[in-house]
Protein backbone atom coordinates (compact mmCIF):
# COMPACT_ATOMS: atom_id res chain seq x y z
CA UNK A 1 0.00 0.00 0.00
CA UNK A 2 2.95 2.54 0.46
CA UNK A 3 4.67 1.67 -2.42
CA UNK A 4 1.59 2.68 -4.50
CA UNK A 5 1.46 5.73 -2.84
CA UNK A 6 4.63 6.54 -3.52
CA UNK A 7 4.75 5.86 -6.90
CA UNK A 8 1.45 8.42 -7.16
CA UNK A 9 3.81 10.94 -5.45
CA UNK A 10 6.64 10.19 -7.90
CA UNK A 11 4.18 10.25 -10.94
CA UNK A 12 2.91 13.64 -10.45
CA UNK A 13 4.68 16.13 -12.41
CA UNK A 14 5.71 19.80 -10.05
CA UNK A 15 3.69 22.52 -11.73
CA UNK A 16 5.84 24.56 -13.19
CA UNK A 17 5.16 28.17 -14.59
CA UNK A 18 7.97 30.29 -16.41
CA UNK A 19 9.87 32.71 -13.72
CA UNK A 20 8.64 35.79 -14.91
CA UNK A 21 4.56 35.50 -16.14
CA UNK A 22 3.84 37.28 -12.30
CA UNK A 23 5.73 40.50 -13.97
CA UNK A 24 3.68 39.92 -17.31
CA UNK A 25 0.31 39.51 -15.29
CA UNK A 26 1.30 42.55 -13.56
CA UNK A 27 2.22 44.61 -16.41
CA UNK A 28 -0.88 43.84 -18.03
CA UNK A 29 -3.33 43.81 -14.86
CA UNK A 30 -2.05 47.08 -14.32
CA UNK A 31 -2.59 48.52 -17.84
CA UNK A 32 -6.08 47.21 -17.84
CA UNK A 33 -6.35 48.85 -14.15
CA UNK A 34 -5.03 52.20 -15.43
CA UNK A 35 -7.80 51.90 -18.78
CA UNK A 36 -10.64 50.98 -16.57
CA UNK A 37 -10.02 53.73 -14.26
CA UNK A 38 -9.30 56.03 -17.22
CA UNK A 39 -12.88 55.16 -18.69
CA UNK A 40 -14.34 55.94 -15.24
CA UNK A 41 -13.12 59.38 -14.92
CA UNK A 42 -13.86 60.13 -18.66
CA UNK A 43 -17.67 58.69 -18.77
CA UNK A 44 -18.50 60.10 -14.73
CA UNK A 45 -20.13 56.21 -15.00
CA UNK A 46 -20.37 55.37 -11.35
CA UNK A 47 -21.23 51.75 -12.34
CA UNK A 48 -17.25 51.17 -13.63
CA UNK A 49 -15.59 51.67 -9.83
CA UNK A 50 -16.62 48.01 -8.25
CA UNK A 51 -14.72 46.87 -11.57
CA UNK A 52 -11.42 49.19 -11.25
CA UNK A 53 -11.64 48.21 -7.47
CA UNK A 54 -12.14 44.33 -7.89
CA UNK A 55 -9.33 44.38 -10.16
CA UNK A 56 -6.87 46.49 -8.30
CA UNK A 57 -7.42 44.64 -5.56
CA UNK A 58 -7.09 40.77 -7.14
CA UNK A 59 -3.75 41.92 -8.82
CA UNK A 60 -1.46 41.74 -6.34
CA UNK A 61 -2.34 38.69 -4.77
CA UNK A 62 -2.45 36.91 -7.82
CA UNK A 63 0.73 38.11 -8.76
CA UNK A 64 2.31 37.26 -5.78
CA UNK A 65 1.06 33.79 -6.17
CA UNK A 66 2.46 33.61 -9.34
CA UNK A 67 5.68 34.76 -8.22
CA UNK A 68 5.62 31.95 -5.73
CA UNK A 69 4.69 29.48 -8.32
CA UNK A 70 7.61 30.32 -10.44
CA UNK A 71 10.26 29.96 -7.63
CA UNK A 72 12.49 26.76 -7.48
CA UNK A 73 11.30 24.98 -4.45
CA UNK A 74 11.43 21.80 -2.32
CA UNK A 75 8.62 20.08 -1.56
CA UNK A 76 7.52 21.45 1.52
CA UNK A 77 4.01 23.25 -0.09
CA UNK A 78 2.46 22.12 -2.89
CA UNK A 79 0.73 23.81 -5.90
CA UNK A 80 -2.87 22.79 -4.69
CA UNK A 81 -2.06 23.68 -1.31
CA UNK A 82 -0.72 26.95 -2.27
CA UNK A 83 -3.82 27.83 -4.47
CA UNK A 84 -6.11 26.42 -2.04
CA UNK A 85 -4.97 28.48 0.40
CA UNK A 86 -5.39 31.75 -1.63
Amino acid sequence: MAAEASEHEESAAPLTIPRRLWLFVLVIGALVWGAGALATALTDNTILVPNVIMLGTFLVPACTVLLVLSLPREAHLSAETLLLGF
